[in-house]
């Protein structure tokens, strides 16, 4: 049986149960995030080695670090304060489901990844949860990431 296609089943099963918590519940199972991130890695490092997953983690922490701070500035100009941003604003396992993504990715890919994450959810947080207080962020970024893995955005 083709390894890569075993990845793919369980990387679609398992980010379309998170998706659906997500947007259901705004809570994601630790064991999905578990599975999926371990997916993540083992495809990462079946295409890449340990060498392209070294890199890409590298480069996913440098590009978070650099969004977080961002954010945070942000937080702090527009409240004249420092704002916790992690459980306020985004939640940890939209930071895991974030790295395991960036995992996945070269520095290029990441940006154009995030930024059409991050555009889709603020576009859908203006359209559909314009009522709720949160964003299924998640979820969203399960879904483009398999959308991505499908089209063979990574090969």
């Amino acid at each position: 049986m083709n390894v890569l296609l075993v990845f793919m089943t369980v990387a679609i099963f398992t980010g379309s149960v998170i998706a659906f918590q997500d947007f259901k519940e705004r809570l994601i199972s630790l064991w999905l995030l578990i599975v999926y991130s371990g997916i993540c890695v083992l495809w990462i490092q079946k295409q890449s080695g340990w060498y392209g997953l070294l890199s890409n983690l590298l480069t996913t922490l440098l590009y978070f670090s650099f969004y977080i701070l961002v954010i945070k500035l942000f937080y702090y100009l527009k409240e004249k304060k420092p704002t916790a941003i992690i459980d306020e604003k985004i939640g940890k396992a939209d930071i895991i489901l974030f790295f395991a993504i960036g995992l996945t990715m070269n520095i290029v890919e990441l940006i154009v990844f995030s930024t059409m994450a991050f555009s889709l959810a603020a576009v859908l947080s203006l359209l559909i949860f314009r009522n709720t207080k949160t964003i299924p962020l998640g979820g969203i970024l399960v879904l483009l990431h398999m959308v991505f893995m499908c089209n063979g955005f990574f090969e």
